[in-house]
Parts: C-alpha cells; sequence; structure tokens
C-alpha cells in the first residue's frame, strides 16, 4: 500500500506504478513538487510509514517512487520497497530482474531489527531471501498467467463469448519459460545461474500433503509416490500463501529448487482445481471460482493491477480505468458474450475497517462501469 496526500493506493507490487493510470498520477505529483520548490509539498508514504517522493527517469520518460535516504530502514521485509524485493530492480526498464541468485540460493541470513543496530532474528524467523524469493515467484505468476491466457485466446474478441480458461499444464510450460529467462542483475539468467550452481527447478500440482512431526510428506499430479520435505521448509512456504490464516487445502502450485538432492527453496500457491489454471485465497472462494468455470466458461482473476490491461486488452481497460481507481483489482473477471462480469468475493464475517471501507469505495466505483462491464457482489 502506498498513501499519496491522504489517498490509500492498495499496491502488490512496484511495477504497477509503471500503469498508464498511476504514471499519470506520479507525473502530476513530480509537476507539483517542482513547481513548487517544496520538495516536501508531496505526502507520500508506504504502508511503514517511511516518506518517499517522487523522480523522473529521464531516458524513459517514467515517474517512480524513491525513498528518503534516512527513511530507507522504516521499511519492513514485506514492503514492496523493500531493498531486497524482487522488483526493487526494474525502475530503468519496468523488467523483473532480481539483485543476486542469492535470492536463490543463499539460507541462513537474518533481518535486521531496524531499532537497534545489533542484528537479530524477527519474531516470526522469516528470512530475506524467503521473503524477497516468494515475491519473485509471485511476480513471475503475475506475468506468465496473463501472457498464457493472451496466448490461449489469440485472436478472440473478449466480447465473444468464446474465451477459454488457461490448462494447468500450457501455464506451466509458459511459467517454467519465464522463470528460468528472468534477468540478474550481475548478469546472466535464472537458467545459467541453476545451471552453474548445479541446481534443479522443478514446477508441478501438489495435490495432497500429510504433516510428521519434523518432515512433510506429499504428492503431485506427476509423482504419485511421497516425496519428504523438512517441516521448517514448508513452514516459510505457507506462510507467504497464507495457508495457516485461511486453512487452504490443495491443490497447490509447487515450484522448489533443489541442489545436492536437498529443497533449498519452496513456493506454493493454492489453486482452484488441477485442470485449469485459477489462482484462488480461500476453499469458499474455490468453490465460487470453480462454480463461476462450470456456469460461465471463461474466469479471469488478476493477482495485481499490472495485467488488467493485457488481459481485458487495452480499448476494453480504458472502459474500465474510466470509473476505477488505478488499483482497484476485482476478485474476478468472468467473461460472458457481449459483456464481462466483475465479481467481487465479500467475506461478511471481515470486520475490518479498512476492508470494508475499500469495499464500499469499490463498489461505489463498479456503479460507474459501462454497459461493457456488469457487477456482481457474490458472499463467502
Amino acid at each position: 500500500m502506498i498513501i499519496i496526500n491522504g489517498k490509500k493506493y492498495y499496491l502488490k507490487t512496484k511495477r504497477e506504478l509503471f500503469t498508464d493510470e498511476f504514471q499519470e498520477i506520479l507525473r502530476k505529483s513530480y509537476r507539483r513538487k517542482e513547481r513548487t520548490g517544496n520538495r516536501y509539498v508531496e505526502k507520500i508514504f508506504c504502508a511503514c510509514r517511511a516518506r518517499l517522493y517522487t523522480a523522473h527517469l529521464n531516458k524513459k520518460n517514467l515517474y517512480v517512487l524513491r525513498t528518503y535516504p534516512k527513511e530507507t530502514g522504516r521499511h519492513r521485509p514485506s514492503c514492496i520497497f523493500h531493498k531486497d524485493n524482487a522488483d526493487t530492480f526494474i525502475e530503468d526498464s519496468n523488467e523483473i530482474v532480481i539483485a543476486s541468485e542469492n535470492l536463490l540460493f543463499k539460507t541462513g541470513s537474518i533481518i535486521k531489527n531496524t531499532k537497534s543496530s545489533k542484528t537479530k532474528p524477527v519474531k516470526n524467523g522469516e528470512y530475506k531471501e524467503i521473503l524477497g524469493f516468494n515475491h519473485l515467484i509471485f511476480l513471475l505468476i503475475d506475468e506468465a498467467y496473463s501472457l498464457v491466457f493472451n496466448y490461449t485466446n489469440k485472436g478472440t474478441n473478449r466480447l465473444s463469448g468464446n474465451i477459454k480458461n488457461v490448462p494447468t499444464k500450457e501455464f506451466i510450460r509458459f511459467f517454467k519459460k519465464i522463470v528460468h529467462e528472468t534477468k540478474i542483475k550481475n548478469g546472466g539468467t535464472i537458467e545459467m545461474a541453476l545451471k552453474k550452481n548445479n541446481a534443479f527447478l522443478y514446477i508441478d500440482i501438489l495435490t495432497e500433503y500429510e504433516e510428521e512431526e519434523n518432515f512433510i510428506r506429499y504428492k503431485t499430479i506427476n509423482k504419485d509416490e511421497y516425496i519428504h520435505l523438512p517441516k521448517k521448509i514448508w513452514d516459510k512456504a505457507v506462510r507467504f500463501a497464507k495457508i495457516y490464516n485461511s486453512v487452504i487445502s490443495p491443490p497447490y502450485l509447487l515450484l522448489k529448487i533443489s541442489k545436492n538432492r536437498k529443497t533449498i527453496r519452496f513456493f506454493i500457491m493454492p489453486v482452484a482445481n488441477t485442470d485449469t489454471f485459477i489462482p484462488v485465497e480461500s476453499n469458499k472462494e474455490r468453490i465460487i471460482a470453480n462454480k463461476l468455470v462450470e456456469d460461465y466458461k471463461a474466469i479471469y482473476k488478476p493477482l495485481t493491477t499490472t495485467s488488467i490491461k493485457r488481459v481485458l486488452t487495452k480499448d476494453i481497460a480504458r472502459e474500465f480505468y474510466k470509473a476505477v481507481s488505478p488499483d482497484t483489482r476485482p476478485d474476478f473477471f468472468v467473461f460472458k458474450k457481449n459483456n464481462i462480469e466483475v465479481i467481487e468475493v465479500v467475506d461478511e464475517n471481515n470486520r475490518d475497517p479498512e476492508y470494508l471501507e475499500r469495499l464500499k469505495e469499490k463498489e461505489a466505483e463498479y456503479k460507474k462501469l459501462s454497459t461493457l462491464f456488469f457487477y456482481r457482489r457474490l458472499i463467502l
């Protein structure tokens, strides 16, 4: 999340700042700063309350947000502006570029306690490389999901009623290619780093698992025999996937990196089913997603706002953003004949004031949508 002059924007990645809509917001902010000559006239903060400022990259004509030097220690490891997050290095090229191969292989680093100069483990035991790795894979999933959706529906009008869902096998093929081709800042790609370190990348769908005292054993679509995994590695993966909080059962998209027969990185993301790739955030949302597929054929769950314009196509996305804020991201788009249904999956038991305030804002925006769209609220 970022706050610009009191207005909250709910972003999951820095990359979302490169959409046309956010570039216009940042452009106006930068011009106000330049016009007044007051670098502090714009009050911009991240969720950690670290102060940010707008900068202009002349060569690319892009506007970005940067942290004031004395404020960098405020960023929590999970913040999108933390220096170890995977999309810290995209500013000049709008590419996903990782800082070093440490993100893939290094273990044992602990996060500094920002309140003192001493290095201490944080209470939840999260390692900065694990957080950065999970964020990287999330970014790459978002990228692959939108690209393979467009590949699957190449040449098909989004309002034709003939849009198709993404087959899981096709998603994995695209996803693996994108992961391999991801660049490393100091040279090379992830594929080259894997070869150099005699490491292996494996992607599959995890179908079931059992917990033991010190390890997990699980099965996948392609391996029906149980595979064993140390519980401490599993715990880091499920913390990012929020499985402890939401109690989401399999299936999960699974990605792991192994070296010397040991798993050193393990990522999971809940999906609706094993046949079509649709990410979900709870078991109830999984039921809704599968019912939507059964009733309406094609749906898309945007993980970030970056992919929305790509999936809706430029003209339809323009109509969408005429009515809504640049950070608005529905739970699902349902592609029907002559219109696209916008779905919000609402948790009636969630009494968090911020959640309710944002839901109210989004539903007010959806009422302004053109006839290309139709809004529906679905209750968990």
